[in-house]
């Protein structure tokens, strides 16, 4: 669902077709043979201190114009229909929400360099998940079958490599975690695990 107060305007530049989402982030398709958005020009891409991620407009989680007609909806599922009744999340996760935020090369930095500053975005997207899912489930209660939430590091293999094993290709191996990132919690210096 979408704030009440956005509005998406698709422009068509050179060969694409381009608008900005409500978090600010650019999406673009080629206008001959494009099938989705690809995302571009993070808006908090580059050098940036936590006071301009302070001052960020974040999307607002609460804006009731976002859940009209949520409850109809569910019920006509539900009661009418028959069927269960899934409800998918506000945005992706919490890194690839950061990734699309500050875009993958500050992203990961900011993970291996800037912890706090990366802690800082994901922990902004977590209040507004937070809230978004407060305002769901208490408008929803037991309408609700299934919600679904996501997150991508931005692997391109879906952590299979070579021969399905699954912990070849991944982005990260847990010997290489040094820091834990857990929005909500101090950062803990661990003993990353021997394996997985």
């Amino acid at each position: 669902p979408i704030s009440a107060g956005y509005r998406r305007e698709v422009v068509q530049e050179g060969g694409y077709l381009s608008f900005r989402d409500e978090w600010g982030v650019g999406r673009r398709m080629p206008v001959d043979g494009g099938l989705y958005y690809d995302s571009f020009g993070e808006p908090l891409g580059g050098e940036v201190d936590a006071a301009e991620i302070d001052a960020f407009p974040w999307p607002d989680a609460t804006d009731p114009g976002r859940y009209a007609g949520m409850v109809e909806a569910a019920r006509q599922i539900a009661e009418v229909e028959g069927r269960a009744v899934f409800v998918g999340s506000i945005c992706g996760g919490l890194s690839e929400g950061l990734f699309k935020m500050r875009g993958f090369e500050d992203g990961y930095m900011d993970l291996a360099a800037e912890p706090e500053r990366a802690r800082q975005v994901m922990e902004r997207i977590l209040e507004i998940k937070l809230a978004y899912w407060d305002r769901v489930l208490g408008e929803l209660g037991d309408l609700v079958d299934v919600v679904g939430e996501a997150d991508d590091l931005g692997g391109q293999d879906g952590g299979r490599g070579q021969g399905g094993a699954v912990v070849e290709g991944v982005v990260a191996q847990p010997r290489d975690v040094q820091v834990g990132l857990v929005p909500g919690d101090d950062l803990v210096e661990a003993e990353p695990p021997e394996t997985l």
